[in-house]
């Protein structure tokens, strides 16, 4: 099997996510804070919780056996 580029993988699932978030996220939202969604930190810890998540989900589909 080839060696796979997962920064290459990642790179693009971050504009894949960017289209979601911008489709899904409501327009105009701000924060209990009053942050964007970027600008809250609460929201951003989780949002990048859930990403690693998902990165190494992804790994684990092309681990060899």
């Amino acid at each position: 099997m080839s060696k796979v580029d997962m920064d290459y993988i990642f790179e693009q699932i971050d504009g894949d996510i960017t289209d979601v978030l911008d489709k899904y996220i409501k327009k105009g939202f701000v924060s209990d804070k009053g942050y964007l969604f970027f600008e809250d930190d609460k929201i951003l810890d989780e949002f990048l919780s859930h990403l690693k998540g998902l990165q190494n989900l992804i790994k684990m589909t092309y681990k060899e056996k």
